[in-house]
């Protein structure tokens, strides 16, 4: 006989759910005969043997399977469908797992969905990952907010955390890596510690094992890459042959395609830097490139493009600039005047003279000079006669009152009384306030 640890409804709660059935024949009508056997307390759902076996103290845990949930002990809010899914579960909450051994050896981790057969079996404390499709995340241990969609996904993943995962075998040997991303069949595959990479497209980025910020779109883009880092690959087979090569840019159809160690080659169009292997520092716009040539650039095919025209050379002149020369073979470069010139030829012969020209007509009036310096000054003149003293003013009576502003002195025969404000206004017509002392005569 089996033996469990959850409880069955006693059979007094039997009967009082028998009277309110009794008392309530409208609900009794809409509830399922025979009624289900496997709801316990603390609303958890066990179906299956051993199926939350060891509960004690968890609540809203459903586990449906023989051995589901089996050690769940105060797990709460965990979903456990089939054979072994969650077995080993303690204390891990909001888990959802479905499919055979799904979640198996999980103790503590929590928030984690797990979708297929084995899927995220071996994870024991890792939290929110997602795990949809056969043995996907199946190594996972302690990694968290991992997405693996597709059958082997992230297979091999144990700690590596942040990652996703798009497409059978995708990131499958991943270990440690963080950070990446991975769309497509195969994409990633060997990765183990390389991070923040980013690959979309059927084996992108196969061969990787740690090189790091690598983003790779279109199917075998940086196919062979394996410890090269920061090099971006846009369009089927661009960088397919690149192996240690970084800071490589390819976009378009195999560009850089057989670049192998070569770094910081920019390839831009249709087999773009196709023909580059281990130089540096190339920049190929529509031509194919050199195998093994370094700091060149290239734009444009011979024999497919027969007219070149460039912006901001026309009508620009500069003063130390220097003549642009083609040579033979399409390299463009500078060169000086002198250079240019042809041999001097011999002195030819001394022309008749010919007759006087006409005289030319009055030329305008210039302009008017500068105005000169200024002489310097006369003697002083004799002083003048005096001249006779006027009539004498009116003056102050005793009692008038005098103001002036404050920082005037007091003026002999005053006595100050005070200071007022008053008000005026200045040239721009705005008002002004100015504080004077008040006098007043003796």
């Amino acid at each position: 006989m089996k033996s469990h640890r959850l409880t069955r409804p006693s059979s007094v709660s039997t009967s009082i759910c028998c009277v309110l059935a009794c008392l309530l024949p409208l609900s009794a009508a809409r509830a399922v005969s025979p009624p289900p056997d496997g709801g316990y307390a603390g609303f958890n759902t066990a179906e299956g043997e051993n199926a939350l076996f060891s509960l004690t103290g968890g609540i809203n845990n459903t586990a449906i399977g023989f051995n589901a949930l089996f050690t769940n002990d105060l797990g709460t809010n965990n979903t456990a469908t089939g054979y072994n899914a969650l077995l080993t579960n303690e204390i891990g909450n909001d888990n959802t797992a479905n499919g055979t051994s799904a979640l198996q050896f999980n103790t503590y981790g929590s928030n984690n969905t797990a979708a297929g057969y084995t899927a995220m079996q071996e994870n024991t404390t890792g939290d929110y990952n997602t795990a949809n499709g056969a043995f996907s995340l199946t190594n996972n241990t302690t990694g968290s907010d991992n997405t693996a969609t597709g059958s082997v996904a992230l297979f091999e993943n144990t700690t590596g955390s942040d990652n996703t995962a798009t497409g059978s075998n995708a990131l499958l040997n991943n270990s440690s890596g963080g950070g990446n991303t991975a769309s497509g069949v195969a994409a990633l595959f060997t990765n183990t510690t390389g991070f923040q990479d980013t690959a979309n497209g059927v084996e992108a980025l196969l061969s990787n094992t740690t090189g790091s910020d690598n983003t790779a779109t279109g199917a075998f883009s940086l196919s062979s890459n394996t410890t090269g880092s920061d090099n971006t690959a846009i369009g089927f087979a661009a960088l397919n042959d690149n192996t240690i090569g970084g800071s490589n840019t390819a976009a378009g159809f195999e560009a850089l395609f057989n670049n192998t160690t070569g770094s910081n080659n920019i390839a831009l169009g249709l087999a773009a830097g196709q023909n580059l292997t281990t130089g540096d520092n190339n920049v190929d716009i529509g031509n194919s490139g050199i195998a093994g040539e370094a700091n060149t650039i290239r734009i444009g095919s011979v024999g497919t493009h027969s007219a070149a025209f460039i912006a901001g050379i026309s009508g620009v002149t500069l003063a130390d600039g220097l003549p642009v020369v083609v040579g033979g073979n399409g390299q463009l470069g500078t060169a000086s005047a002198d250079s240019l010139r042809g041999p001097k030829g011999d002195k030819g012969d001394t022309g008749d003279i010919g007759p006087p020209g006409p005289r030319g007509d009055k030329g305008d009036t210039g302009a008017v000079g500068p105005q000169g310096p200024a002489g310097d000054q006369g003697a002083k003149g004799d002083t003048g006669a005096p001249g006779p003293q006027g009539p004498a003013g009116a003056g102050f009576v005793t009692g008038a009152i005098l103001g002036l502003i404050t920082t005037a002195p007091a003026p002999a025969g005053f006595t100050k009384i005070g200071t007022t404000r008053i008000r005026y206004l200045n040239g721009a017509g705005r008002n002004r306030h100015l504080t004077v002392s008040l006098y007043q005569k003796d």
